[in-house]
């Protein structure tokens, strides 16, 4: 028990996830009080964040492995703010918001140690539905996600999600009021999160702005986070 507490903390302290702005030469940048980047397609969003690591965006040349977040690193900082290490149940599905510098922020453990605004906004993940070899590369769900759809049989960090799919990875719909749905639509083949537990694919999800989130669409209402392991 204690080994798989360490374990967990371990990964809870190597996601990096602070989304902000783009600089002129198109790297993801990590400022503190920036905007949160949104209106990129899920490919690109995949792309930026494997861009991480080129030359000049200060993380080439080192050992480390950067991805856009999985559903089960999702998992893993959505259970930790639950846990006696985060806000325990005061947070439930949001976190407790602080102050930074005039800043307010939702934190997952309801201090600066935390991850700040872990889904305040619905979030792009690395998933894709099991069916996904059946779609149609000249549909619009195909050229949102190319870069998922190309590289899921041989990148680890893209989720393959299937019913089988355990809830410790997805949740369960009604957790802390959030909702979970999981089809095969192949219009809507990509992974969202909302709250801490709410997610989505194979399926749509609109919101007031009317978007079809789990297309991989580009839109104001829906940002990623990368992941430094």
């Amino acid at each position: 028990m204690k080994k798989s507490k360490i374990i967990g903390a371990l990964t809870l302290s190597v996601i990096f996830v602070i989304l902000s702005t783009i600089k002129s030469y198109g790297a993801v940048a990590i400022i503190k009080g920036g905007k949160t980047f949104t209106n990129r397609s899920i490919s690109d969003c995949y792309n930026l964040s494997k861009e991480m690591k080129n030359v000049g965006q200060g993380l080439e040349s080192t050992n480390v492995d950067v991805h856009m977040a999985t559903n089960k690193e999702w998992a893993t900082v959505s259970y930790f703010s639950n846990s006696a290490y985060g806000t325990a149940t005061t947070g439930q599905n949001k976190g407790i918001e602080i102050n930074i510098d005039g800043t307010n922020y939702l934190s997952t453990n309801g201090n600066v140690t935390g991850v700040m605004d872990w889904g305040k906004t619905i979030t792009f993940t690395s998933g894709l539905i099991s069916n996904y070899t059946n779609m149609d590369k000249s549909s619009v769900a195909y050229t949102n996600g190319k870069s998922l759809v190309d590289n899921a049989g041989t990148d680890s960090k893209i989720d393959i999600l299937s019913s089988s799919t355990p809830p410790v990875s997805i949740g369960k719909n009604g957790w802390y009021n959030s909702w979970n749905y999981l089809s095969n639509e192949l219009r809507y083949p990509y992974s969202i999160r909302s709250g801490l537990f709410g997610f989505n694919a194979g399926t749509t999800y609109s919101d007031s702005n009317g978007g079809f989130h789990t297309s991989g669409a580009a839109s104001t209402s829906v940002t990623f986070r990368p992941v430094i392991l």
